[in-house]
């Protein structure tokens, strides 16, 4: 599934890139984001990585973003894959009122009968562009590919367009828009 939006930023493009470049500040402008960790040394740049921790609906996802392109000011691409969903704990389970299919399956068949061979992954590309006097469009595309069953693939489907691309957009308008002004901008 693929989605495209953008928006309007009334910052100077390095101020927009800035804020997307320091991946430690997404909580900021993502309610779902609880952590990064940076697993790359060095300055972030084209291959960096990290582990995204992230909350969808009540359950808890570890992503690895790898970077496949960045030029500043202007892009930052980046490929993702969904190491980890978390299942539901025990509390939750009694509290939903949902089975425990724990016991029927071993492990590695549970994640089989989930998720299928494949990981759940995708591509996202930001890309910052000039656009007046010290403002920026910010324009992002999203494409996610979903591994496994069915079932699988309407679940996740179910939890990004529960999140569409308009609300991290107005969030991060507002953290960029939050910055002070530089003498340029």
């Amino acid at each position: 599934m693929k989605y495209s939006d953008s928006i309007l930023i009334a910052r100077p493009v390095e101020t927009v890139f800035d804020l997307l470049a320091d991946v430690k500040r997404a909580t900021e402008w993502d309610k779902s984001v609880i952590g990064v960790e940076i697993i790359h040394k060095g300055p972030w740049s084209e291959r960096a990585k990290s582990i995204w921790h992230l909350k969808a609906g009540k359950e808890t996802l570890e992503v690895i973003e790898t970077v496949t392109a960045y030029s500043t000011p202007n892009v930052i691409a980046s490929t993702f894959e969904i190491t980890r969903f978390l299942p539901p704990t025990p509390q939750q389970i009694e509290d939903r009122g949902l089975p425990d299919i724990n016991h029927e399956f071993e492990l590695g068949e549970q994640f089989k009968f989930q998720y299928g061979n494949g990981p759940v992954s995708g591509n996202l590309r930001l890309e910052c562009t000039v656009s007046g006097n010290d403002e920026t469009i910010l324009q992002i595309d999203f494409e996610y590919i979903v591994g496994g069953y069915t079932a699988t693939a309407a679940r996740v489907a179910r939890l990004f367009r529960h999140k569409p691309l308009k609300k991290p957009l107005k969030n991060i308008k507002k953290a960029a828009e939050s910055e002070p002004k530089t003498q340029n901008g």
